[in-house]
């Protein structure tokens, strides 16, 4: 019996993290409430940062030629659509693109490249490279694209970026000469980091969510429009990612480009374009998560086929 029971728990096992995701997502859809609890996103993904940061070394942190395509990609490729869509008269879905695609590295990508057994501090490094770079370009390209500047809301996004990774970065080294041990007790809080994870994404969906309820003048038409022109950004970053990335981090390449910030871009969009512009990278979340659902899928099945066959 046990022999019958066992691989299939091992063939059960990798649906976990997928379905929670989905699950996460669809029961935080549906609760509003929770959008009340955005101020929990920025502390939670500090803290999920940091226990990456607990488990790099950095000497490891090296710039690669990959970054660079991977920063020139984020920035050429959404200007150049805001501007062919602009010259087709399409101003609002122009703003709804760039504003998604120009959106920097997610800085739980890490964390998500730790669950699928990559290279960590290859992401991190985009992560930091992205963010920088993209927000640099942004204070010459938002007056572009939306005509309106406001230095002091530059300073308050430029404040924000420096606390998610500037605090987690300096915790983890203070952590690390003070503990020897830090490193592979961190290896154990990966349970612990994807329940933080779930947590985040269950806020990000109810306050998408709330969004969306607050403007119920839109059509179904054109969320649609907006739902399905941000997932095929979404293919584009990890498919192009991939392409862009270096043998062997080829996996980390792809999710340095395609999961994204969109904390920092939402933010932004609503500071300087129309709420609606903000739904871009509010839709965006659903799509890049459920491409992390699919990819932990498939690389937890593989785990459990190696077990059974061993």
């Amino acid at each position: 019996m046990n022999k019958i029971v066992s691989p299939l728990r091992a063939q059960l096992k990798p649906l976990i993290r997928p379905l929670t995701i989905v699950v996460t997502f669809s029961v935080g859809y549906f609760c509003t409430w929770a959008h009340e609890f955005t101020w929990l996103i920025r502390p939670l993904l500090i803290f999920m940062f940091y226990i990456i940061c607990l488990q790099i070394k950095l000497p490891e942190l090296k710039i690669r030629r990959s970054h660079l395509k991977i920063l020139l990609f984020n920035i050429a490729i959404p200007t150049g659509l805001w501007g062919g869509l602009c010259l087709c008269g399409q101003p609002l879905i122009a703003q709804i693109v760039f504003f998604t695609a120009v959106t920097p590295t997610a800085n739980a990508a890490p964390v998500v490249m730790k669950f699928l057994g990559g290279k960590p501090s290859y992401v991190v490094t985009s992560f930091v490279l992205t963010n920088i770079g993209v927000s640099l370009a942004l204070l010459f390209l938002l007056p572009l694209v939306t005509g309106r500047v406001s230095l002091p809301a530059f300073l308050d996004a430029g404040w924000n970026l420096g606390i998610i990774i500037v605090v987690p970065v300096t915790a983890a080294l203070i952590t690390r000469a003070l503990f020897k041990s830090a490193p592979q007790r961190a290896a154990k809080f990966g349970g612990f980091s994807f329940f933080l994870w779930s947590v985040t994404l269950f806020i990000i969906a109810a306050s998408g969510s709330y969004s969306i309820a607050q403007h119920d003048e839109i059509s179904k038409n054109y969320l649609l429009l907006i739902g399905s022109t941000t997932a095929l950004i979404c293919v584009m970053n990890f498919v192009c990612g991939r392409w862009l990335g270096e043998p062997g981090l080829k996996r980390e390449a792809s999710q340095s480009l395609g999961q994204k910030n969109t904390a920092l871009t939402i933010f932004l969009a609503l500071q300087f374009s129309d709420p609606l512009v903000a739904l871009g990278p509010s839709f965006y979340v659903l799509w890049h998560n459920l491409w992390n659902a699919v990819q932990m899928l498939i690389h937890d099945r593989r785990i459990a086929q190696a077990t059974i066959d061993k």
